[in-house]
């Protein structure tokens, strides 16, 4: 969630000059309602109609909440749930909108970790199996671990894929990765795979319960020429596999700005899924369209 607040000189106190600024909210502090407790996204079937009432509740309740403390303001927020019809005409009833300018991707692939972990190798498709059997054939080594020294390593691998293809704005840094696992301590995981002493590919994992979050991946151009990312890809699905596992999402493809990566994902014999998406609210309709114009700016 994101809210703007008023900039500028006080024209009452000429000494008072606060800059204008964007400050991040974090929405467990308004989860305290009981629609923010009660609410569980994506829930079907006979529990969508109570569901949906919640949702309702809980985001006419927190838009209040940040209208009194805050004169101008502008929300964004993504729902990673299947999308539905019910969630949409809801968030539209309560005066929220998709972007102008869409910044995250609302498709993705889920799949499925069967208990017979033959049926996703069966379920690849036949040329992503086909890379999969040259890369077994390359004496791959495989780290799991959240260790600073295995975020250092990943991110190296990050940053050198993302320079390779020219795309800077996508580079991470240390301090990046060392917050996310101090928020999300291990339930974050990185995977690191290594041929001779070398790092060749990686991918950064958020694990809740029986699901995996699949965050950050990379490969250099060692990892690519021995199809790197197609064997880490089964390691990982085996290993998830193994502790109780039951589903990973790819988290965003986009066919147009990345048809590599689609493609990739694609093979993996994923169910391909529509997000409830991004939506905003603002105080007014011309702070949304501002912050809309700098977003797109800043790409």
């Amino acid at each position: 969630y994101r809210t703007k607040k008023r900039y500028g000189r006080s024209h009452r106190n000429p000494q008072r000059n606060q800059r204008y600024r964007c400050r991040r909210i974090n929405p467990q502090r308004y989860r305290t309602t009981q629609a923010g407790s009660e609410y569980r996204p994506g829930l079907r079937g006979k529990s969508e109609k109570k569901n949906v009432k919640y949702l309702k509740k809980y985001l006419n309740e927190f838009v209040n909440l940040i209208k009194n403390k805050y004169k101008l303001y502008y929300l964004n927020f993504q729902l990673t749930s299947e999308s539905g019809v019910a969630e949409e005409l809801v968030l539209r009833e309560c005066g929220w909108s998709k972007p102008i300018i869409e910044r995250s991707l609302f498709l993705t692939y889920r799949v499925q970790i069967y208990k017979d972990i033959n049926d996703n190798f069966k379920s690849f498709d036949p040329k992503w199996r086909n890379q999969l059997r040259r890369a077994e054939k390359v004496n791959h080594y495989f780290e799991w671990g959240n260790s600073d020294t295995y975020i250092k390593r990943y991110i190296r691998m990050h940053n050198t894929m993302f320079k390779m293809k020219k795309m800077k704005k996508f580079m991470l840094k240390d301090v990046d990765l060392c917050e996310l696992k101090q928020n999300m301590k291990d339930h974050m995981q990185v995977l690191i795979v290594s041929v001779n002493n070398k790092d060749v590919s990686g991918c950064v994992i958020l694990l809740f319960e029986k699901k995996a979050y699949y965050v950050y991946a990379a490969s250099n151009e060692l990892g690519r020429s021995y199809y790197s990312s197609n064997v880490m890809i089964w390691n990982l699905i085996k290993r998830l596999h193994d502790i109780g596992v039951n589903e990973l999402d790819l988290l965003g493809v986009d066919p147009h700005k990345n048809w590599g990566g689609y493609h990739f994902k694609k093979g993996i014999g994923g169910q391909l899924v529509k997000f409830v998406g991004e939506w905003e609210h603002s105080s007014t309709n011309f702070i949304k369209v501002l912050m809309n114009t700098l977003f797109f700016l800043r790409k």
